[in-house]
């Protein structure tokens, strides 16, 4: 037992691998104290400085970790490491200090560290076969890694809870988590480190390739990648013969499809001569190809910015669409002459320059949407003198798509905790606290829900869960039934998986055996049956006329119909759909129903 512990945790190498990378591992220890203490209460969770420095050790794990691998190939002595090191540390930490939505930043710095961990050995020299090698090593070692200390992690949860369960100690949950973090924040941190190679330049015979990834990389990434490659000139095709764009689709569906072929591209590097025929076209013609992707891909990205903003989403697939189209261009134009490693490197170059500063993501999007949002109310007259005005009729005078891009610019400000940038703006609120919501009903009408399949129609959502401790009048009826959930069907499936009744209290077996059911046609017609015969249909749509928009009510909508077989209440929970062209279509209603049938005669 001993000797496989010693197999799969080296503790001598683990040693070294703590003296050549110190600050990296102080940074790991120090987030698991942290958070340790967190777990046990005996800090607060939810206080954000403490969340900035726990991002700010995490940052330091990797920044640490990269500065000594530039020491390592350089021979820099310590103090030289240190003395750029320390200050673009400090710089991080300034940065998620002094940013109100400090951790957006994160989502450009944490992939520009790992990829400046791929590429750190190699930024001023190096061979593309060790570039491939060394990080061959690294990637396989972090993988080998966490696969170990997942399973110690969990085989030793597992014992504790045997010990639990057979003897009834009464493990707190706490002991579980604090297993899990010190597994992949302590013992991960340094297993992970101790796989990055000591040297950096390899020769052909150390630079073996796994069979295993020749397999995989020759018959099935690259299959795949040609599929989807079909697929997207296929959707290019469709796109130009119909002259419409998707909308929020095509970005992230080329930005997938490109990352798996660069992927593919990087880890198929060492047999692309001597690979399969189809591996072997795949490194001809792969960048080759991304040149159309790329222009479908900046078109996509512009036309949503241009018409809703920056965010900090869009950002990344605007940057996305430089760091594809300048793989597209130079692997095509000089790609004999271009490393590999300028892969990673520059999209590392990307993040890093837009992680900060006025022209960064973070920056960029709140002031795009502060700016949308400042224009909109401007144009409604619902901001005047610096400040919010209530609109009069609101709901009706603004129109719909304004709204929408009002309430959910706010969402965002708020969400991304800047709402100092619109605080001032609100006098009727005495407590401040940016709550979307509450903060439209002071423009003059209530949230409105963005639906991205619906550019051209209303979406609304009626929820009566502000009327959950309201009563409603079931006097005179006989029987309840709860949880009635229906979705419109085509009339030839109108049955099918239509919504039945669950009684209470159940009266006896006659009433469960008449089969009574409800369901919802595409005509906004309810239809009620009892056994085999149709006893009541009636369209909704007088009925939801007064429900245009998105809002929790205070009070259960209520039906009532009747007929010479049945009597009925019906109580929505919930109705939602969308308008279009002025007319509401339900895409799902909720309720529960008291009824009396007329016809059955209780014994």
């Amino acid at each position: 037992m001993t000797s496989l512990i010693q197999k799969l945790i080296p503790i001598d190498e683990l040693k070294e691998t703590v003296t050549r990378f110190p600050l990296s591992i102080i940074c790991g220890i120090a987030l698991f104290i942290l958070l340790f203490c967190g777990n046990h209460e005996i800090l607060d969770n939810d206080d954000e400085f403490i969340g900035k420095i726990c991002a700010i050790l995490g940052c330091g794990y990797f920044w640490f970790g990269v500065a000594q691998l530039l020491a390592d190939r350089h021979n820099w002595s310590l103090f030289k490491q240190m003395a750029w090191a320390i200050p673009v540390m400090a710089g991080i930490a300034a940065l998620i200090f002094t940013t109100g939505a400090w951790a957006m930043p994160l989502m450009f710095i944490m992939p520009a560290l790992l990829l400046l961990i791929m590429v750190a050995p190699y930024l001023t020299g190096g061979d593309d076969l060790s570039f491939w090698y060394y990080n061959r090593q690294l990637w396989f070692g972090v993988i080998v890694s966490y696969a170990v200390l997942i399973l110690f992690a969990a085989g030793l949860s597992i014992a504790l809870a045997a010990i639990d369960k057979l003897f009834g100690v009464d493990i707190d949950w706490e002991i579980y988590l604090d297993i899990w973090m010190f597994s992949s924040l302590v013992l991960g941190a340094i297993y992970a480190l101790s796989w990055v190679p000591k040297s950096f330049e390899f020769s052909e015979s150390q630079c073996d390739y796994p069979p295993g990834f020749k397999f995989i990389v020759n018959w099935i990434s690259v299959p795949m990648v040609f599929v989807y490659l079909l697929i997207l000139y296929a959707y290019f095709v469709k796109i130009s013969i119909e002259g419409i764009l998707p909308i929020g689709l095509l970005a992230y569906m080329i930005s997938g499809f490109v990352g798996a072929g660069v992927v593919t591209y990087l880890v198929s590097w060492p047999i692309r001569n001597t690979g399969s025929p189809q591996l072997r076209i795949f490194h001809k013609i792969f960048f080759p190809a991304l040149i159309i992707p790329v222009g479908y891909h900046f078109f996509a990205i512009i036309e949503r910015v241009m018409s809703y903003g920056v965010t900090e989403q869009r950002y990344m697939l605007l940057l996305s669409a430089m760091w594809f189209g300048f793989l597209a261009i130079a692997f095509t134009m000089a790609k004999s002459r271009v490393p590999i490693k300028a892969i990673p490197a520059t999209l590392a170059i990307l993040l890093v320059f837009a992680s900060f500063g006025p022209w960064g993501g973070v920056s960029l999007s709140g002031a795009s949407q502060y700016n949308r949002l400042k224009n909109l109310l401007i144009e409604h007259k619902a901001f005047v003198d610096g400040k919010i005005v209530k609109v009069e009729n609101a709901q009706t005078t603004i129109p719909y798509k304004d709204r929408r891009s009002i309430s959910s610019i706010l969402q965002y400000l708020c969400r991304s905790d800047r709402d100092a940038m619109i605080k001032d703006w609100f006098d009727g609120i005495e407590t401040w606290k940016c709550y979307a919501h509450d903060l439209t009903k002071e423009i003059g009408f209530k949230f409105t829900y963005y639906k991205t399949n619906a550019a051209d129609s209303e979406y609304f959502s009626i929820s009566a869960y502000d009327a959950r401790n309201q009563s409603v009048d079931i006097q005179g009826y006989k029987t309840i039934a709860f949880d009635i959930s229906l979705y419109p069907k085509e009339e030839d499936k109108l049955w099918k998986n239509a919504g039945g009744i669950k009684v209470h209290p159940p009266t006896n077996d006659t009433l469960e055996n008449l089969g009574l059911r409800f369901a919802l046609d595409k005509s906004n017609t309810i239809y009620i049956k009892l056994g085999k015969d149709i006893i009541k249909k009636y369209d909704l749509a007088k009925f939801l006329d007064g429900y245009k928009t998105s809002e929790n009510l205070d009070y259960y909508p209520v039906l009532d119909i009747e007929n010479d077989r049945i009597s009925a209440r019906l109580i929505f929970s919930r109705l939602s759909g969308e308008i279009k062209d002025g007319k509401s279509n339900l895409r799902n209603a909720h309720f529960k129903v008291a009824f009396t049938l007329k016809e059955f005669k209780e014994e």
